[in-house]
C-alpha cells in the first residue's frame, strides 16, 4: 500500500512539475515569439526633424527581431532626425539626437518655420571684437562709406565660435538666424561692411 501511495505522490508531482514546465517554456517562448508595438515613421522623415508624435506610428513587431534601441513607445518625440528616414522605417533611438547635439540644423527647428541659416564673414565687427558667443542676439548695421542703417534687428547667432580638439575656439564663419521678413535685406548686405551689436542678455 505504501508503494502505491507513494507512486501516486510521485505522479501527482511529476504531473504539477510538467505543468510548471510547460508554463515556462510557453513564456519563454512567447518572449522570443510574441509581438510588441513598435514605432515606425509614419512618413518620410526629412534629416533635421524635430520628432512630433504625428510623425510616428505603432504596429506589431516579433519581441525576437527587435534590437536593443528599438522604440517602443513615445521618448523620441521633440528629439532630431539624424539623417533622412523612409516611410515605414522601424525607429531605433540611435538616429535621432537632442536638439542640444543636433547642431545647426537642430538649432534652426527649434525656432520654428520660416527661419534660414546664413553664414557671414567672421571679423571683429561681427563678431564683437571677439565676445560673440553661441545663442546671442544682435542688431545687424550695415556702414557704406559714412552711412549707416539697419539691417535686421534682434537676430539669434546660431554659431559664433567653433571649439577645436584642443579646447582652442576658432570661428569659422558666423551664422545667425534669419526669418523671411529679414532673409532679402541680410542678404543683400552681405557684400557691405556690417556690424553686429550686441544685445542685452533676454532682450
Amino acid at each position: 500500500m505504501n508503494v502505491l501511495k507513494n507512486y501516486k505522490v510521485f505522479l501527482v508531482l511529476a504531473v504539477i512539475s510538467a505543468v510548471i514546465t510547460g508554463v515556462l517554456a510557453m513564456s519563454v517562448i512567447n518572449n522570443y515569439t510574441g509581438t510588441v508595438k513598435v514605432a515606425i515613421a509614419g512618413h518620410d522623415i526629412t534629416e533635421g526633424t524635430q520628432i512630433s508624435a504625428t510623425d510616428l506610428r505603432f504596429v506589431d513587431y516579433p519581441k525576437g527581431a527587435l534590437y536593443g534601441d528599438t522604440v517602443i513607445n513615445t521618448s523620441i518625440v521633440g528629439q532630431v532626425a539624424k539623417g533622412f528616414i523612409p516611410s515605414g522605417t522601424i525607429l531605433r533611438s540611435s538616429m535621432f539626437s537632442s536638439l542640444q547635439r543636433a547642431g545647426i540644423t537642430g538649432k534652426l527647428k527649434s525656432l520654428g518655420n520660416g527661419y534660414y541659416a546664413v553664414s557671414v564673414s567672421s571679423n571683429s565687427d561681427t563678431t564683437v571684437a571677439g565676445t560673440l558667443q553661441n545663442g546671442d542676439r544682435v542688431d545687424i548695421y550695415k556702414v557704406d562709406k559714412d552711412n549707416v542703417s539697419a539691417v535686421a534687428k534682434n537676430i539669434k547667432v546660431l554659431q559664433a565660435t567653433i571649439t577645436t580638439s584642443n579646447g582652442e575656439q576658432q570661428s569659422q564663419g558666423v551664422v545667425i538666424a534669419v526669418n523671411s521678413s529679414d532673409l532679402n535685406n541680410v542678404l543683400s548686405a552681405l557684400n557691405s561692411k556690417l556690424v553686429f551689436v550686441l544685445r542685452p542678455v533676454g532682450k
